[in-house]
């Protein structure tokens, strides 16, 4: 399963506002079906056409050029816990009721992947994603969520897509005093934990 059969799936209006975050070549971009999508990427690289109509950074798109709300918001940018917990909290801000936000790589499958920063990686890196993954399911009751559940079992690119659809996005509080996630969680000590966790969503 490829990343842009994930989101698909979960499409039921064509017509529906979709925003990617993060958009490297665009090969999961351009297989979206809504017909109104969005896309930030300060260093996009293509294949074919250029489709990115936001050449910025996230954090200028939410604070400069934002002009609607989401109904699915897919983030796939810098894989650090910093810069996620700000990709997190804007699209959230900005996301309609009943909207869907879905995680990229969630699920390294060693020590090396989940290295920051990502610049250091060779090979496949999925930074650590996974830690603020397992901050939201630890705290998953400070949200009005309909549906959140994992899906693991992608094509070799992809480890994994995380999925939260939302009846409200009301409530503040998890962002309120967040830790320093990826200091506070560690692959050795949490890693376990973290994908018994995964593996007892229910769908």
């Amino acid at each position: 399963m490829k990343r842009h059969d994930v989101i698909n799936s979960f499409i039921k209006n064509t017509e529906s506002n979709y925003l990617e975050i993060g958009i490297q070549r665009g090969l999961t971009f351009i297989e979206i079906t809504c017909s109104n999508k969005d896309a930030v990427d300060p260093y996009p690289i293509f294949e074919g056409k250029s489709i990115v109509n936001y050449k910025t950074t996230s954090d200028d798109f939410f604070l400069n050029h934002i002009t609607l709300k989401y109904d699915f918001i897919f983030i796939d940018g810098l894989h650090e816990c910093h810069q996620l917990i700000k990709d997190f909290e804007n699209s959230y801000n900005n996301l309609k009721k009943n909207g869907i936000i879905f995680f990229d790589d969630i699920l390294p499958k060693n020590i090396k992947e989940q290295t920051i920063p990502v610049s250091n990686v060779h090979g496949p890196c999925t930074g650590d994603v996974w830690k603020l993954i397992y901050h939201i399911m630890l705290n998953k009751e400070k949200f009005d969520l309909k549906y959140i559940n994992s899906i693991t079992k992608m094509d070799n690119e992809c480890r994994g897509i995380f999925v939260m659809k939302f009846n409200n996005t009301g409530n503040n509080s998890f962002f309120e005093n967040m830790v320093n996630i990826s200091s506070h969680y560690s692959y050795e000590n949490d890693f376990a934990d973290y994908k018994l966790h995964l593996n007892a969503l229910n769908v």
